[in-house]
């Protein structure tokens, strides 16, 4: 039995679905919910959960094998204030044991005694290379929630549908069309799909979308995020965005999810200059990858006035990238090998 420490509590996060769970069900291996007082073999645990608590259950428990999972550039945080308060806020609302002034060294320290650590970028593996040397990145399987749509060209008409999914905490990156020309704000209007409410801290501050999106200066409609309206807001929307503002540096470490999850639903998607973006987009990132403003906007026209043929060609080669890169054969692959590592240490 493998014990696991979730994202949330009754599961139903993306991280849980998409990634562990996912697996567990695919290989059909059991595990539970761990209990600090019981001891595993291994124990899979996920950046949030209680890592002062869980540092003390390997002291008492040294040959539990250990699994940690940040898929987030959380040790990117150079804001002092974020990091110092971060430790301060969760030992304070009881998600951990023990109080750290410096969050990220509780971070480290959780890194250094685990068997494995997974991730999700090269850029993060490059650096957590020097505090563990058993790093395996892992992506999200898309195609858990959302089946594969095959991809069909949507006529480009006076006014552009434009699709956009994520965290309420990642709508400020939005904020980047304002600066867009009146023109093009005039051709778009982006869809958003998000949680109108966050719970930042207990009982006392909720994140609002509604009040975030009234520095918005573009044509916008907010969806409460819900699986069944991804699907249907998608559909009706010709192309994806992901602009990433350049001094957010934990967004711009972010791994190519997002854009898997646009591409499954079968949309070409348009980024900001990200690693991981670049990377998964391969032969593609000339045309769909902005650097800045002004590539925004040209990238942007280019496509609305592009002929049929040429997206058709685009299509193919996002479907061939999804075919190769992320076929489910190659997730499997990946957790196998990650368990493989853990018990061989």
């Amino acid at each position: 039995m493998i014990g696991y420490l979730p994202y949330s509590p009754d599961l139903s996060s993306t991280g849980d679905r998409r990634r562990f769970l996912w697996f567990c069900k695919e290989k059909k291996i059991k595990f539970e919910i761990a209990n600090y007082h019981k001891e595993y073999k291994i124990i899979y645990a996920v950046y949030g959960s209680n890592l002062s608590q869980l540092i003390e259950y390997k002291k008492k428990f040294p040959k539990t094998k250990i699994i940690f999972e940040i898929v987030d550039a959380h040790l990117e945080e150079k804001n002092l204030f974020i990091v110092y308060f971060r430790g301060l806020l969760r030992f304070l609302l009881g998600k951990e044991k023990t109080f750290y002034l410096n969050y990220n060294n509780l971070i480290k320290k959780m890194i250094r005694i685990s068997e494995v650590v997974v991730c999700s970028t090269k850029y993060q593996k490059s650096y957590l290379k020097k505090l563990n040397k058993n790093i395996i990145i892992s992506l999200d399987y898309i195609e858990d929630d959302f089946s594969k749509v095959i991809s069909k060209i949507k006529e480009t008409t006076k006014k552009i549908d434009v699709f956009w999914e994520g965290k309420a905490w990642s709508l400020k990156h939005l904020k980047i069309l304002n600066n867009f020309s009146r023109e093009l704000k005039q051709k778009i209007h982006i869809h958003i799909l998000t949680d109108l409410s966050t719970e930042v801290i207990p009982n006392l501050y909720h994140l609002k979308a509604k009040k975030i999106s009234r520095s918005f200066k573009f044509n916008f409609t907010l969806y409460q995020w819900d699986k069944k309206l991804v699907k249907k807001i998608s559909n009706l929307c010709q192309i994806g965005i992901i602009p990433i503002l350049e001094n957010d540096k934990v967004a711009q470490s972010k791994p190519e999810n997002k854009l898997i999850l646009m591409w499954t639903l079968g949309l070409p998607v348009f980024t900001s200059n990200t690693k991981a973006y670049s990377f998964a987009m391969g032969k593609l990132n000339k045309k769909y990858i902005c650097k800045d403003k002004k590539n925004w906007e040209k990238n942007l026209n280019y496509y609305f006035e592009k002929s049929n043929n040429e997206k058709k060609k685009d299509f193919i080669e996002i479907e061939n990238i999804l075919l190769k890169k992320y076929s489910k054969d190659k997730y499997l692959e990946v957790w196998e090998r990650i368990f493989k590592l853990c018990k061989s240490k």
